[in-house]
């Protein structure tokens, strides 16, 4: 397993940031981005070249010319809130993102239970993931509404 990594070999803040403007942005930063961001790590560049390299390069990837693939041209006005969106009366929802490190897909987490009208989810299942498959056994079961199928099971673990 590598890391991702960047050794520069300038000497000034305005190097270390013409450097990576070039490699981060095509050289496309625009002239107001780029002193600012060399004001912001003067600071560093002769005590911790590393944190200088690390703030450079967290206010470069945060710049709008590094999220776009053309010239980026500032307006010079400042942008008008709009008002405020007034709240939906729907229930509340949320969407959970989980971030697993080996081998979980969404097989390995909400299995099919049962048969979804005339076909037999978990055998289906069961069959496509041999050893695999978790057993009933270690399935929680869940209710579904308003989805083609009724019954889930969600993995103990």
């Amino acid at each position: 397993l590598g890391y991702l990594q960047f050794n520069s070999t300038a000497n000034s803040a305005e190097d270390l940031v013409n450097e990576l403007s070039l490699l981060l942005t095509a050289n496309r930063l625009q002239p107001l981005n780029r002193q600012r961001i060399i004001d912001a790590i003067i600071p560093f560049i002769d005590n911790d070249m590393n944190k200088a390299v690390r703030l450079a390069q967290q206010l470069i990837f945060s710049s709008p010319e590094f999220h776009s693939t053309n010239i980026v041209r500032l307006a010079g006005e400042p942008r008008v809130s709009g008002p405020p969106i007034p709240r939906k009366t729907d229930t509340y929802k949320a969407v959970v993102y989980l971030m697993f490190q080996g081998g979980m897909d969404s097989f390995s987490m909400l299995v099919p239970r049962d048969q979804c009208g005339s076909t037999k989810l978990y055998a289906q299942y069961s069959n496509i993931r041999g050893p695999l498959a978790l057993p009933k056994s270690h399935l929680l079961p869940i209710a579904t509404e308003n989805q083609p199928c009724g019954r889930f099971g969600i993995n103990k673990a």
